[in-house]
């Protein structure tokens, strides 16, 4: 009986364990972990420590992040330049933050304990981080990281690549691999490449002290909408990360073209007479296009002329008709003649062309004159023929 009863008290420690542990932590393991576990700053020096939390579990995972910081010290978590309270965690993934910290009343020659902690949805702490900051009054001998450029803004029409230079410079004392990355809009596509060159880098070995220069090139997707983005550059390198923000503005594409109303790229016109074709202006970019004015290549002596001769403006993917009139003169040949027709817009460098063929008939008037003539010539002949055939 004892040993039954022993069995079942086993049993039961054994499914209670199981049972706690499965309401305990039903999602895995959740891991905050750095590689700056105790560091050394001067008085007045800010902190920036990369900070990693791991999910093990094969579950999604929700997790509140709470900062215990010392007296004297403001701190904050950030991620993509936000500052982050809560995080989600797809099943066995591993993210990025940074702990910002400010001294703003510390002693020299004191240690600072900072404590981050990982709190689950069920409000349980799942991992603690500590990292103790040790002040001391010696000047900071290095400046960290700094990046500049001379161009942070540039504005241009979608559909083409906008490339910065940045400046970089290490300005510790020792020698750093320095990473690059970029928080961009949805979609955009930001790469680096050393100056000069062509292949495209994440990251840079700087000496002691050393500036060099990169490029960065932003690429917009095709269809962006004109405005301006906003698109910020980060190097970092252990604790150390400077960023610079860059912005783009895009004006829109512009984009003309000429059609007629008929898609017929021919009429006819008779001599000294007015012919007529309907022509289609078509803006087929994002932007708008504005004082759109007519012009034409002609034979010597015609007269082309365009009804309105100028249009204030046209929107992005509207049209406007404009009617034209061709007159060739009374003495023009019969046949074939190109009549070109243009127009150009602005902004500057809008413009598209058609090539008309004009088949020149002769005038109704000079067939009636040539009848006349005919006829005259017959009762001519007949009046001859009579007056000879009497004698």
């Amino acid at each position: 009986m004892r040993k039954k009863c022993l069995f079942l008290l086993v049993v039961c420690l054994l499914v209670f364990q199981l049972a706690f542990e499965t309401f305990a932590a039903p999602n895995g393991k959740v891991n905050l972990t750095t590689n700056f576990r105790r560091i050394e700053v001067g008085k007045d020096q800010s902190i920036r420590l990369d900070i990693y939390i791991n999910n093990t579990g094969r579950e999604e995972r929700v997790i509140d992040l709470v900062i215990e910081k010392p007296n004297g010290w403001e701190a904050v978590l950030r991620s993509g330049g936000y500052v982050v309270k809560s995080i989600y965690l797809g099943p066995r993934e591993r993210r990025y933050l940074t702990l910002e910290a400010t001294p703003k009343s510390v002693r020299e020659n004191q240690t600072y304990t900072f404590k981050i902690k990982a709190v689950d949805e069920h409000g349980y702490v799942v991992d603690t981080l500590s990292i103790q900051v040790v002040v001391t009054g010696k000047s900071v001998a290095f400046t960290g990281i700094s990046l500049s450029t001379p161009y942070p803004s540039i504005e241009g029409p979608s559909g083409r690549d906008f490339e910065f230079t940045v400046t970089v410079k290490n300005g510790e004392d020792a020698e750093r691999v320095i990473d690059f990355s970029a928080l961009h809009p949805p979609q955009w596509l930001v790469t680096f490449k050393p100056r000069y060159e062509e292949k495209q880098i994440r990251s840079l070995s700087f000496k002691e002290g050393e500036t060099k220069t990169i490029s960065v090139t932003v690429s917009p997707p095709p269809n962006v909408q004109p405005g301006t983005y906003g698109v910020t550059v980060a190097a970092s390198s252990g604790p150390l990360r400077k960023e610079i923000k860059l912005n783009v503005t895009i004006t829109g594409t512009y984009s003309l073209e000429l059609a007629t109303s008929n898609d017929l790229l021919n009429i006819n016109a008779v001599q000294g007479e007015e012919a007529y074709i309907t022509l289609i202006v078509k803006n087929t970019g994002t932007g708008t296009l504005e004082k759109i004015h007519f012009s034409s290549d002609k034979p010597v002596g015609w007269d082309v002329s365009f009804e309105p001769g100028e249009i204030s403006a046209v929107p992005a993917g509207d049209s406007r008709e404009v009617r034209v009139t061709v007159k060739p003169p009374s003495d023009a040949i019969p046949g074939d003649y190109l009549v070109t027709l243009r127009s150009t817009a602005r902004p500057y460098g809008s413009t598209d062309s058609l090539e008309i063929r004009v088949t020149v008939l002769r005038s109704v008037a000079w067939g009636l004159i040539g009848a006349a003539i005919i006829i005259v010539t017959v009762l001519a002949l007949f009046f001859i023929f009579w007056r000879l055939g009497r004698r």
